[in-house]
């Protein structure tokens, strides 16, 4: 009896309310707030056109506004702390460039810091004539290839200035070589130097050797594992293209080990912090210490935009660099790719031991014309 009356108390309660199937849509005249919401968030209504609420695309419901102050405000504070981060690293790197007399009246001498880059040797690459295996690739964007290779034309132009220092042969190790898209054009552009790919990626370094052996180049040897952990015996020329963080240090060591010319273009300059590498490495710059100097390369990483600190702090970092080859007896150039739209990070380190320019200059040996 019981069950009886509540099967009919529950269809007198459902027969008064309309079927889902009966309800009307609502028109086009219907307010904002009868819009369904649901349709915004999935970008449909599983209803369709049984839902009792308007389908519209011509405009969004505005935003329930809710109390924000706070969330507006620990926006304001982080970015008024990243501001003053920014400026106590570019007040420090502006102070140890000025101890190395680089900065007059508060302002970096830049004539003084970047020298010119020597002219290139028009068509150094035929790039036309190049095998499909060695070049660039083809699924590359065009705009990414023409800029890898302006960096392959600059790297090319600096290495056969290097080619008469060595008349019995050369050898060039490609740090951080990935898969050979600066080392494979050079091999086939130079066949009797030895080319050295060494890369922490297996997939890198087996992409290499294929094209290699599908470009027939004979002179081109790789090898995996971490610079700092495999014996790569002596070479003589350290070739550093974009190794990101302690590796371009981690190559440029390797090359003062051999007394080998470096050909480096940093990049990543957050990342330096290494347990095989001391910083700052030059005795200049060891009065800032390693905490600030950290704080100045974290600063120097985006140095792609179009920041005066930022900027200051990446010529901070790559002058420690310079410094230290120099306390090593190296003379070191450091200039800029050309042109600089190769790279946002343009940056390049040439060094040669002193002992290879039996007395000459920089200037001479790369035939730079001021």
């Amino acid at each position: 009896f019981l069950v009886t009356m509540s099967e009919q108390a529950h269809s007198s309660q459902s027969s008064q309310k309309p079927a889902v199937d009966d309800a009307p849509v609502v028109d086009a005249s219907a307010s904002s707030a009868q819009v369904c919401r649901r349709y915004f968030r999935k970008s449909h209504c599983a209803k369709g056109e049984k839902c009792p609420y308007k389908h519209t695309l011509t405009e969004r419901p505005p935003p329930i506004a809710k109390p924000g102050p706070a969330k507006n405000h620990n926006t304001r504070k982080r970015r008024r702390a990243a501001e003053r981060g920014l400026e106590h690293a570019a007040e420090a790197a502006r102070r140890v460039l000025a101890g190395v007399g680089l900065v007059t009246d508060g302002v970096v001498d830049m004539g003084r810091v970047f020298q010119p880059m020597p002219t290139k040797l028009e068509g150094i690459i035929p790039w036309d004539q190049i095998p499909a295996a060695a070049d660039i690739g083809a699924e590359v964007h065009p705009q990414r290839a023409q800029r890898k290779r302006w960096q392959v034309e600059n790297m090319a132009n600096l290495l056969e200035k290097m080619l008469p220092l060595y008349p019995s042969g050369l050898r060039v190790v490609d740090f951080g070589s990935g898969s050979g898209n600066v080392a494979l054009p050079l091999a086939w552009r130079m066949p009797q130097v030895q080319f050295v790919l060494l890369d922490m990626k297996h997939h890198c370094i087996r992409l290499a050797k294929e094209r290699a052996e599908a470009a027939g180049l004979r002179n081109v040897e790789v090898l995996q594992g971490k610079i700092e952990e495999v014996d790569i015996g002596k070479f003589d020329v350290c070739l550093s293209v974009h190794s990101c963080g302690a590796a371009s240090d981690l190559a440029q060591m390797a090359a003062m080990k051999w007394r080998a010319c470096f050909l480096m273009c940093p990049c990543c300059l957050g990342k330096i912090a290494h347990e095989h590498v001391s910083y700052p490495r030059s005795t200049p710059f060891s009065a800032l210490g390693k905490e600030d100097f950290s704080v100045v390369a974290s600063a120097a990483d985006h140095s792609e935009e179009l920041c005066e600190s930022r900027q200051l702090c990446k010529i901070a970092v790559e002058y420690d660099r310079k410094l230290a080859a120099e306390e090593q007896k190296y003379e070191v150039w450091l200039t800029k790719l050309d042109p600089v739209e190769a790279s946002p990070k343009h940056d390049v380190l040439v060094g040669v031991p002193q002992e290879l320019l039996r007395g000459g200059t920089m200037l001479e040996f790369l035939g730079v014309q001021r």
